[in-house]
């Protein structure tokens, strides 16, 4: 070692900025694209339906698009949620959402409590 501060005590990691990151390999961009929605979407939409809460599906399409425009830094033209979706913490189900490039996938949503906030589990294309 020429220079004194290249030096490293005995039994010492030599700190190498940037060392700890993940290759690229091992989390591809789409898996920390889907990691920070599925840990930051929260969407609380209800609405008092006949004999019951049900998910507000206009409300749902109008918070999910934007929602997944800035994860995705990508434009979304469509988001179609099923009506008539009971608020029932743990069930899941799916919204079609489609990209100004005319892709579409099956966004994976799950109600997680009474307040009906809902989490973004993943994003498939649909064949």
């Amino acid at each position: 070692m020429d220079n004194v501060a290249d030096a490293v005590a005995p039994g010492r990691l030599k700190y190498s900025p940037g060392a700890a990151r993940f290759p690229e390999s091992a989390l591809t961009r789409s898996r920390r694209i889907l990691i920070a929605v599925a840990s930051t979407v929260a969407l609380a939409v209800i609405c008092a339906g006949c004999g019951g809460t049900t998910v507000d599906p206009v409300k749902l399409e109008d918070t999910l698009q934007p929602s997944l425009e800035k994860s995705f830094h990508e434009k979304i033209i469509y988001v179609d949620c099923p009506s008539g979706q009971k608020v029932d913490p743990g069930a899941t189900f799916t919204c079609e959402v489609t990209f100004s490039d005319h892709k579409r996938k099956a966004a994976l949503l799950e109600i997680r409590d009474k307040e009906a906030d809902i989490s973004t589990l993943g994003l498939e294309a649909i064949k």
